[in-house]
Parts: structure tokens; C-alpha cells; sequence
């Protein structure tokens, strides 16, 4: 057992080592290392995965957001299933996301131009640099980048939206803006959708 010089003299000195018996000095031991023990589990314990926590709520019908459509574009009820399927798989990786991601994404699909970096910046009052970190979970994620050589005519920095994975070519977040930008007062509604994952609102 480890201890420092004076408790090590105490113990070990002829005239006191009687009073500390093995089975004290294991009691001692278990005691000391509790108190550090429970403050590392309080430590630990803060390192929490909040994305499993994320509550989705899925859409079950699709019917409000299918009646956007022209009459040529709207969807069997085969289709309608199949984009169920679909918009709660997005869903599920949605949850996936850090709600700073969320958020950040929401703000990428409601604005009705591309924007660069430095504009998101002076827009949101966050720093370039916690943009750009929370842009590597995007990117990284298949939702969105920076675009460090933009087209002719688009600012610096521009932060455009992916195709992702599971929209299956789908412009997902064009005809999501479409939906709620037919009624000004429901464009906040994008944030509702994407960062508190209520696809509900699309039924």
C-alpha cells in the first residue's frame, strides 16, 4: 500500500504499526478510493450520447405534403408507402445528428439562397469556426459541405446541401422548403421538422 512519508512512519513505526492491522488498512484504502471513485463515475457519467435520446415522430401518411404536388406528380398509394418509408428513414438519420447539426442544417434548407460561411456567421452570431466544426459532422454525415471553390456568381465559403443517401435522388429539401414556403407563416416550421423531428407536420 502506497503512502506518503508521514502516514507510511505512522504506520510502519514500532510503537503504532499494532493499531493498524491489515483489515484497517483495507477498510482506510476502500474509503480513500471511494471518494475519487465517485467523482470519475460524476465525470463519466457527463460524456452522454444526447442523440439517443432524440424522439422522432414519424410520419404516417404523407397526405398534406403530397397534395403540394401538380396532379401529374402525386403519389399512388403504393408510392405513398414507399415515401413513408422513405421520409422516416431520413428521419431515424436525422436523429442521428447533434441538435447543433440540426439546427444548422434546418438554417441551410429554409434560406432561399445560398450563403456563404461569413454571412451564416454575421446571420446566426456564431463564430466562423463553430460553423465550420459543426459542418464537419454534416459533411461527414452526407448532408451538407462547404464548398471551398464555388460556381461563378456564389460567395466564398458557400454552404450547399447533398444528395443524401437515403433520398434515393429525391430533392428532399427542395420540395421540403416548397411545402412550407406556400404559407410564409409555416417557414418556420422547417426547424420543427429537422432539429424537433416532428414529420408529423407533413401529414
Amino acid at each position: 500500500m502506497l503512502l506518503c512519508p508521514t502516514h507510511h512512519t505512522r504506520i510502519d513505526h514500532v510503537k503504532s504499526r499494532d493499531k493498524y492491522p491489515a483489515s484497517k488498512l483495507k477498510r482506510m484504502k476502500r474509503k480513500h478510493e471511494g471518494r475519487f471513485r465517485q467523482a470519475t463515475e460524476a465525470i463519466e457519467a457527463q460524456f452522454t450520447d444526447h442523440t439517443r435520446a432524440a424522439t422522432v415522430r414519424y410520419a404516417t401518411s404523407l397526405r398534406a405534403f403530397d397534395e403540394m404536388f401538380p396532379e401529374a406528380y402525386k403519389l399512388t398509394d403504393d408510392e405513398k408507402g414507399e415515401g413513408v418509408a422513405m421520409v422516416n428513414a431520413i428521419a431515424d438519420g436525422l436523429a442521428g445528428l447533434t441538435v447543433p447539426a440540426r439546427s444548422l442544417l434546418a438554417y441551410i434548407v429554409a434560406a432561399d439562397n445560398v450563403q456563404g460561411i461569413a454571412e451564416v456567421s454575421r446571420r446566426t452570431r456564431r463564430s466562423q469556426s463553430e460553423i465550420r466544426r459543426i459542418m464537419e459532422e454534416l459533411e461527414r454525415l452526407g448532408y451538407a459541405h462547404e464548398e471551398r471553390e464555388p460556381d461563378e456568381g456564389e460567395p466564398l465559403g458557400a454552404l450547399k446541401l447533398l444528395i443524401h443517401t437515403p433520398f434515393d435522388g429525391w430533392p428532399f429539401w427542395d420540395d421540403l422548403r416548397n411545402y412550407f414556403e406556400e404559407d410564409p407563416d409555416r417557414i418556420e416550421h422547417i426547424e420543427s421538422v429537422i432539429v424537433d423531428l416532428d414529420f408529423t407536420l407533413l401529414d
